[in-house]
């Protein structure tokens, strides 16, 4: 592991003791480093922009490829901490992170909706889910 790698995680270790982010994201970094094989001060913008292809390549989840990223923009922060000579972080948050997509509401089965309806006996309240459930097609 390099060196920066493991300050930094003593970093984090000290910032939030009983999480588990300082393990996540050392290995994280550690993959990353393995991935690109090249010094910390040496990583571009585009070498961010490979590494999330192959990830997405990979199969990764959108989750994961957002995790590490935070633990490289994390990584770099800490790094302008400790030393302001190092070089600009390479991860740029507008540009490297992907976006969820959004799930589709379901549509809710007869079945239900009969049951729902069966122990309303009230009229406005039955006028009330009416309109709620009309309101949502």
């Amino acid at each position: 592991m390099l060196p920066e790698i493991e300050l930094f995680v003593r970093w984090l270790r000290r910032k939030s003791p009983r999480s588990s982010t300082a393990v996540h994201y050392a290995s994280d970094l550690k993959l990353f480093f393995a991935w690109l094989k090249k010094p910390c001060g040496a990583v571009t913008v585009q070498d961010i922009d490979a590494f999330i292809e192959h990830c997405q390549n990979k199969g990764h989840a959108i989750r994961t490829v957002n995790r590490r990223l935070c633990a490289l923009r994390s990584f770099y922060q800490f790094l302008i901490l400790e030393d302001e000579n190092t070089p600009r972080n390479p991860v740029i948050p507008k540009r490297h992170f992907i976006r969820h997509g959004l799930q589709l509401p379901r549509d809710v089965e007869d079945q239900i909706i009969a049951a729902l309806f069966a122990v309303i006996h009230q009229p406005r309240d039955r006028a009330m889910f009416l309109l709620m459930l009309r309101c949502g097609e």
